[in-house]
């Protein structure tokens, strides 16, 4: 298993109130990313988190997606959705 690290830097972030209770925050990430033992590349994330509940206890929900192009050639994409319970 080949180890990577990323210096992914924030391009933007953006986080607003819907409605009482709810909360939204956008975000995007983009930068290089270094594989030890493999091709470099660079690649970006997106992501959009939500919470909506009491103040002790919320619902959130969270979508990613990344992607890494190698300097290879080779495209790296996963995506993610997490759902969960938040007690304070």
């Amino acid at each position: 298993m080949k180890r990577w690290r990323s210096t992914l830097v924030w391009l933007i972030r953006v986080r607003c109130r819907i409605a009482f209770g709810i909360a939204l925050v956008v975000g995007a990430f983009a930068g290089p990313a270094y594989y030890f033992g493999g091709a470099s590349g660079l690649g970006g994330q997106l992501h959009v988190d939500a919470a909506a509940g009491f103040t002790h206890l919320q619902f959130v929900a969270a979508a990613r997606g990344s992607w890494v192009d190698r300097f290879t050639g080779e495209t790296l994409r996963a995506h993610s959705l997490e759902l969960g319970l938040r007690v304070q």
